[in-house]
């Protein structure tokens, strides 16, 4: 049977989500945790790839195992796991084809900027300390869906075999606290939305215009673009798959009821 646990996870201890050699990751926390819990090794595979300090609000992951899940899995799972990861829903895979990262149809990010010092978004959100034209960053943001290669957005190295993203919204947005940059596309790249950000700066700090944005995406070079920002404002929000893929087994609803009733 195959199984898919979604993770969140505060990603600013972790050296990213992806098991590694003499680094602790998400992954290799999970897999440790279920291992346990099965009482034989277990490998998941994640929707996607997170870097070092980068969250996750839902990451999806599949584990194969023979059995039925025991009803207390969900539980037994969150009590055992590290504080700063846990498991939001447990479900059964309709059919064993399905696959955490091949079966996604979309994923979204966002990314959260604060200009002033705030203990808490400390290590999740980037304290801007510059005054930045947020109108000239919007304008940017549409102009990143107007493209579908994005190999100047991906770090060096990344070994892929095709730069092409459809990208479905691009767009910044007041959230309270922060200025909040949300992008949605099927897939992303390596190191992808940290630079769009760090480009997307450059227009809001006078140093870039709608024209050289241009330039950037169709240059194709990394060398062009922006800095990759810093880790800790980026959040995974959302994996998306096609419809009837997946049956929910946990958790069952704990809301109390209401008393008026």
């Amino acid at each position: 049977m195959r199984y898919v646990v979604d993770v969140r996870y505060r990603g600013t201890h972790y050296s990213g989500w992806q098991v590694q050699e003499n680094a602790t990751t998400v992954q290799g926390e999970l897999d440790r945790c279920i291992s346990l819990l099965l009482k034989r090794p277990v490998r998941s595979y994640g929707a996607g790839r997170t870097d070092a300090g980068v969250h996750a609000l839902h990451m999806p992951a599949h584990f194969d195992h023979d059995e039925a899940l025991h009803p207390a899995f969900f539980k037994s799972l969150n009590a055992i796991l590290p504080s700063d990861i846990s498991i939001v829903q447990v479900f059964e895979a309709i059919d064993d084809s399905f696959h955490a990262r091949f079966s996604a149809t979309s994923r979204s990010y966002r990314y959260h900027m604060i200009f002033e010092k705030d203990p808490f978004w400390f290590e999740r959100s980037w304290w801007c300390k510059e005054k930045v034209d947020f109108e000239a960053m919007q304008k940017g943001a549409a102009i990143i869906k107007e493209y579908d290669s994005f190999e100047s957005f991906c770090k060096t190295n990344a070994n892929n075999k095709t730069f092409f993203c459809d990208i479905r919204e691009s767009y910044w947005q007041w959230e309270g606290d922060s200025w909040t940059y949300h992008v949605t596309a099927d897939r992303f790249l390596r190191g992808m939305v940290r630079t769009i950000v760090g480009t997307l700066f450059e227009m809001g700090k006078g140093n870039l215009d709608e024209a050289g944005l241009r330039k950037i995406i169709e240059g194709r070079d990394r060398k062009l673009a922006g800095t990759s920002v810093y880790g800790g404002g980026l959040f995974l929000t959302e994996v998306g798959y096609p419809e009837g893929m997946l049956r929910k087994l946990a958790p069952e609803s704990i809301v109390p009821p209401n008393p008026s009733n």
